[in-house]
């Protein structure tokens, strides 16, 4: 039986810029695997591990696009960062419960995870990605 991934990367999540669309495909690819490991009741050992590798490459990724969208002048670049800032803040938090509590392993947390990640990509994301487009035309 094959299990569909709890998000599945379509090409109208690219932002037409091959690092930034690779490093959102490793996130939902982690997103991915974190949810396999809920379906497959991975020890809270397990889930910590790939939560704590999610956690990470959130913050790499979005450190790396805040420097992109501030090297090339995207002018809406600080409102941007505020939104990843908010994003760093609730993914601290989710950590640091997770380290006194039991693994949030709730719906309710991959809820989350995919609604944050997608909207960022198709809303936020993409207004840089047209402004650049608009921009090189």
């Amino acid at each position: 039986m094959t299990i569909t991934a709890f998000i599945q990367w379509t090409p109208a999540y690219s932002v037409r810029n091959t690092v930034l669309d690779r490093q959102h495909q490793f996130v939902i690819e982690v997103i991915n695997e974190l949810y396999q490991a809920r379906l497959h009741r991975r020890t809270a050992l397990e889930f910590r591990a790939i939560f704590q590798k999610l956690s990470q490459y959130t913050r790499t990724h979005l450190a790396y696009e805040e420097k992109f969208l501030a090297d090339n002048g995207y002018p809406e670049q600080e409102a941007h960062a505020r939104l990843h800032q908010a994003m760093k803040i609730r993914i601290h938090a989710i950590e640091q419960q997770n380290e006194t509590d039991d693994v949030d392993i709730s719906q309710e947390l991959f809820d989350f995870l995919k609604d944050w990640w997608l909207t960022h990509i198709l809303e936020e994301d993409m207004r840089y990605a047209k402004y650049f487009e608009n921009r090189s035309s």
